[in-house]
């Protein structure tokens, strides 16, 4: 017992120090960036004043050191704090939050229609080794692995969106609607072709994995020695 908790500890301090590197390397290349923060949130707006610059980088703590300020990003997300979105004038979090159940919708429904889809077809395959269903199913799936999952998206709406128009072409729910007015219709019809975009993408790995485990039962001792005493289910 004390081996396992060791190991999520070690893998937890892992992980940690993994996400602390990555956030001082994206603020080390933030602030080499030739991007000015200060006149990138005016739109680069010529008219601005020392002055209002000054005041600017003042209210964003751009005027204080680059350690300080790393930490104080640090402080702030810690706590929850993600900031203000420069875009939709809402705090980070607030924006976060209204989109997560989407998104957990989306990868959820994909995650389990590829996994059953893959599982299926791994079976098939494992238990039609050597024939044609079985290569058909590794020639399918090795295609999908190869083929860039953005040109996958491309082909899907330009096949079932914009010549078959039987889709949308994006977002979760009808421009023309407000929230409340948005259907459980709507929203599964908005849902459908990027669940099965992002499922279809998901397939071949867990075909490939299931085959492959498949095989391993199939040509164990007991599946043999079953085979030998004429048991065939």
């Amino acid at each position: 017992m004390s081996n396992i908790a060791l190991t999520i500890g070690k893998k937890i301090i892992r992980g940690i120090t993994l996400l602390i590197g990555v956030s001082v390397l994206a603020f080390i290349l933030t602030k080499i960036s030739p991007v000015d923060p200060v006149l990138a949130s005016v739109n680069y707006d010529s008219s601005l004043t020392k002055e209002q610059y000054d005041a600017i980088a003042k209210y964003w703590g751009l005027d204080k050191p680059s350690v300080t300020q790393y930490f104080i990003w640090l402080k702030n997300f810690v706590t929850g704090d993600l900031g203000n979105s420069r875009i939709h004038r809402q705090p980070v979090k607030e924006i976060i939050a209204a989109r997560a159940g989407t998104s957990a919708a989306l990868m959820g429904f994909s995650w389990i229609l590829s996994g059953i889809i893959g599982f299926c077809l791994g079976t098939i395959a494992a238990f039609k080794r050597g024939k044609l269903s079985d290569k058909v199913i590794k020639w399918i799936s090795y295609l999908q692995i190869s083929v860039p999952t953005f040109w996958i998206g491309l082909m899907f709406l330009l096949i079932f969106s914009v010549k078959l128009k039987l889709f949308p072409i994006g977002i979760s729910s009808p421009i023309s609607m407000l929230k409340s007015e948005v259907s459980l219709a709507d929203k599964i019809r908005h849902l459908i072709l990027p669940v099965f975009t992002l499922s279809v993408l998901g397939i071949a790995n867990v075909t490939l994995h299931t085959r492959e485990k498949m095989l391993d039962v199939l040509n164990s001792e007991y599946v043999i020695f079953a085979r030998a005493r004429g048991e065939t289910n």
